[in-house]
């Protein structure tokens, strides 16, 4: 059943993508038809209309075209799948709904083919003299290939025939690593053996405490910034002892008897009086020359941000977030110009997003405690990035808005981008500064207030968390 789930879901999804595409195609029809009526306006009246307008035009229905067959074969996907979920429950069959789904899909394949073609009329259209004869080519095959969509459009659906599946939506018993082969033929028993919930039930046990201390020590690490553990990945006899054993096992009893409930560990952390102390050196010298490391946790631990936060947090205060939750991931290519928070980017060992890794972004291959290092590297992507660079911009754009003069827009920046209040030596050197940049020769308040939000961006006070 969660198979036919997860596949219901990625119907749905694959609906949304598919009207969304239509969306863009309608857009590009209506912006071809204003350019033929834009070159029809400057054209003679007895003259006919250029090719290259008509052909603008025919390649944009051809592409609204295709988008809308391409949402009929995501509905009757749905439609399909659907009707799967409840055949299977109930033992019935799917026969039209899968034939339905075949006929759909096509049907994209002649739109498909014939935006082929209207693209290769227009190569043909625009070749020089010495290149037409290899468009011309290229157009005869796209041809050939809009025939032989159109002739299996009309053919009969058999009985055999099927649409194709989404990606990781069909289920299969086994995968074999050498061919990549699946193999259907492969039959379970009836009634699983009970080995693999054996094995969930003793990691799980009250009496097996190691699972449940591994879990809040990274839970505690988060919050905090140091864990009671520090050899994360190995808590074995040679692994460095906890400096608070009965903290940890306080807080891995509380997971397990609330039920392995994450929520309520964080909340007992966060709630607590260790995570409200001041991380502060002002007038602790004593305990600093007793336990220079906090080893007791005399005090809280300055945190780096992690990099998805630097990044979110740019957006979030420019007020440009996307906070729109699930979907697909952004793929690498499209990443710069995204405003879909950092988590829902495609993170691989090859593929990762330069701004978060230039900030300790977390590997693939790993699964313990980030790095946490200050690289001039870090320094150059807060002052010359083109997300700094515009968040700095848009951050002052708000912050004027709700700020009266300087002095309030100076303690509102403050606030925002490194919450802590400023000082009055602070406050000061703030508004000569923003003096000086407003008296530069092309100097004015909107670019000495942008000045200052960029400046507070490269503070060290903003990717740290006290």
């Amino acid at each position: 059943a969660w198979v036919l789930d997860a596949h219901l879901a990625s119907a749905k999804s694959r609906l949304a993508t598919a009207e969304a595409d239509r969306q863009k195609a309608l857009e590009k029809l209506d912006a071809a038809i204003a350019l033929r009526k834009r070159t029809a306006a400057v054209v003679a009246t007895t003259k006919p209309m250029p090719d290259m307008a008509k052909l603008s035009v025919a390649d944009a229905q051809q592409e609204l075209t295709v988008a809308e067959m391409s949402a009929a074969v995501a509905q009757a996907d749905l439609a399909a799948v659907n009707h799967r979920i409840a055949a299977t429950r109930a033992a019935m069959s799917e026969p039209e709904l899968t034939a339905a789904a075949v006929r759909a899909e096509r049907q994209v394949l002649v739109a498909k083919a014939r935006q082929r073609v209207a693209v290769a009329e227009q190569a043909v259209q625009r070749a020089a003299s010495d290149k037409k004869e290899a468009a011309e080519k290229a157009l005869k095959a796209d041809l050939d290939s809009l025939e032989k969509s159109l002739a299996a459009a009309n053919a009969e659906v058999k009985p055999t025939d099927t649409f194709t599946r989404f990606v990781g939506a069909m289920w299969t018993p086994t995968r074999f690593f050498n061919s990549t082969q699946d193999d259907p033929d492969v039959k379970f028993q009836p009634q699983s053996s009970g080995r693999r919930t054996a094995l969930a039930n003793w990691i799980t046990d009250r009496r097996n405490p190691l699972t449940a201390r591994v879990a809040v020590n990274h839970i505690w690490t988060r919050h905090m910034g140091q864990p009671l553990v520090p050899t994360m990945f190995d808590f074995g006899r040679k692994g460095t002892p906890p400096t608070h054993p009965e903290l940890l096992d306080w807080l891995a009893s509380e997971l397990i008897d609330s039920g392995w409930s994450m929520k309520h560990v964080h909340s007992l952390i966060v709630n607590s009086a260790a995570y409200r102390l001041s991380s502060s050196l002002a007038g602790a010298e004593v305990a600093e020359a007793k336990d220079s490391e906090n080893r007791l946790w005399w005090r809280r631990m300055p945190m780096r941000m992690e990099s998805q936060l630097v990044r979110d947090s740019l957006l979030a205060m420019s007020g440009k977030l996307d906070q729109t939750r699930g979907g697909t991931p952004v793929p690498a290519d499209q990443q710069a110009n995204s405003l879909r928070r950092s988590l829902y980017f495609f993170h691989s060992n090859n593929e990762r997003n330069l701004f978060l890794t230039t900030f300790d972004d977390a590997l693939v291959k790993d699964c313990y405690r980030r790095d946490q290092s200050i690289v001039p590297q870090q320094a150059l992507a807060l002052s010359n990035s083109p997300l700094a660079l515009d968040a700095a911009e848009q951050i002052a754009k708000r912050l004027t808005e709700r700020s009266a003069d300087d002095k309030a827009f100076v303690r509102n920046s403050f606030r925002l981008v490194t919450g802590i209040n400023p000082g009055a030596d602070e406050l000061a050197v703030s508004l000569g500064a923003l003096d000086t940049w407003t008296r530069l020769p092309n100097g004015s308040v909107a670019e000495a207030r942008t000045n200052f939000v960029w400046a507070l961006i490269n503070h060290n006070d903003f990717v740290t968390l006290r």
